[in-house]
Order: C-alpha cells, then structure tokens, then sequence
C-alpha cells in the first residue's frame, strides 16, 4: 500500500499527531470512510499472506462505528480468506447476517451432564452435596455463566446455612457475591465499575479515596475471579471477568458516589 496515501490515516487513528497534517482540512466523514477503506485493505491484502481470523466477543455491546466497519469488511469476504467470528446474546441482529456467506449458529444449553461438569469443576462431591449441585441446575437452566456464578455464589454463603437462598436471575447472583465482599473490597469494586469494564492502576488510584492498600485488594479481586490483570499493557491494567460483573457493580454503587468518581475521571 502506499504509506504517503494511507499512513497518515493509520496515525491518526492511533492517536499520533505528527504526520497527520493534511487530514485537518477533511471532515470526520471523510477520515472515517478513508480509515476504513485503510482497514479493509490491510485485511485483504494480508490474507493473501496467511487466513486471517477476526474474533469478536459480545457483539450486541459493540460500539456503531465497529458494527459499521464489519458490515462494510462483511461486503468483501466472498472472495478472501477471512473468517470473522463473533458471539452475541439473543434479541441482537448483526447487520451483515444477511450475506450469503454469513451463518448463525445458535449454541444450545449445556445437557445437565456438561453443566454437572462445570459445577464439579468448581465445586467437588465433598465441598458440594448432590442436592445442592441438583438446585443449581434446575436453576441455572443449561447457561455457563449463570452456572459458575451460581456455584461461586453458594460456595461463598457456605451450604450449611438453612437459611441460603439461590438468587433466580444472573444480576441477582452476581449482586450476592459481591455484597458478600468485605466492605472495603466492595468498595473498590464499585469504585472500578465506574471506569469501565477495562481500567488502567494509575486510573483506579486517582479516584480511590477509601483506606485499603490497592494492591492487596486487587489481588483478593482477582483470586475471587472478579476481574483479572491484562496482560502485554503498556502500564498495569484490569478488567472485569465479565462485562454483566461491571454493570452489576456500578448499579449498586449510589448515585451520588457515580457522580463523584465521575468529576475525579474526567479531572485525571
């Protein structure tokens, strides 16, 4: 490709200044159009070298201007040795689905043997009764996550409280664990929720006005698998597990607090 054509598009969308002069007397349209139309044949261009997987999680969050880049590569694909491969929650509709080389699969339930199995991956016979494992299935109706979090949510009450009640829906596990956090990694959870799914050590410090070392709180975080540590980030970075754990946690964070870590992230 020609780098004094496309070059300054590749600049700009990574967000370096130098070398994007000339785009300052074109239109956001335009740079978008150019970017992805720079995006495109790159993807074309390198699978001629090699096939080329795209793999995109939770496609019903993607934001509108990746949805429409993937409907503009989606046009360009018959020909190409591209497999884009996404996975998205029923009630969303991809916009290229239509396409002729485009194919839903829909993954069925786990068989409650397989969702035994995750249970027992987590729990074995004797942290968990079989009829307890039994209630989880029922309830959890064949969905992983729902599965898991269910089970952690039952290993952290402890089963030999008469009085445990399995929560009914995914929010409603997910808020059971983390109420069960002590107060301070609580906090610190809801104080992250703000920030995003993704957040940065230094982000997270700016804003965290409570007693506690960060440190040793992430590091309880992320052995109860709330968020995890990103890896080959240019400074320290976490993310939540999964992207519901973060909206459960900033919606049970008040809203005068929101508002407050808010002001603290936009002055950072």
């Amino acid at each position: 490709m020609d780098a004094e054509e496309w070059a300054p598009y590749l600049l700009h969308l990574f967000g370096v200044q130098v070398g994007t002069e000339r785009l300052g007397v074109l239109s956001p349209e335009a740079i978008k159009a150019h970017t992805f139309e720079l995006i495109r044949q790159m993807s074309l261009n390198g699978s001629q070298r090699r096939p080329l997987i795209f793999e995109v999680e939770d496609l019903h969050w993607m934001d509108t201007t990746s949805e429409a880049f993937f409907a503009l590569l989606a046009e360009s694909l018959n020909a190409a040795r591209i497999l884009v491969l996404g996975t998205y929650r029923p009630g969303y509709r991809p916009p290229w689905l239509e396409q002729s080389n485009a194919t839903q699969i829909a993954l069925p339930r786990l068989t409650p043997k397989d969702g035994l199995a995750v249970i027992r991956s987590l729990a074995p016979p004797e942290r968990l009764s079989e009829p307890m494992a039994q209630t989880i299935l029922t309830k959890a109706e064949g969905n992983p996550f729902f599965l898991e979090e269910l089970t952690r949510t039952v290993l952290d009450a402890g089963e030999s409280q008469a009085a445990i009640v399995v929560p009914d829906t995914v929010q409603g596990v997910l808020m059971a664990r983390i109420d069960r956090l002590p107060e301070v990694a609580k906090r610190l959870l809801q104080t992250a929720s703000v920030l995003g799914r993704e957040f940065s050590l230094r982000l997270l410090s700016a804003i965290w006005t409570e007693s506690g070392e960060l440190a040793v709180l992430l590091l309880e975080l992320k052995r109860l698998e709330f968020v995890y540590e990103q890896t080959g980030a240019e400074e320290p970075t976490y993310v939540f597990k999964h992207a519901l754990t973060q909206d459960v946690a900033y919606e049970s964070l008040l809203m005068t607090r929101r508002q407050e870590y808010r002001k603290h992230r936009t002055g950072v």
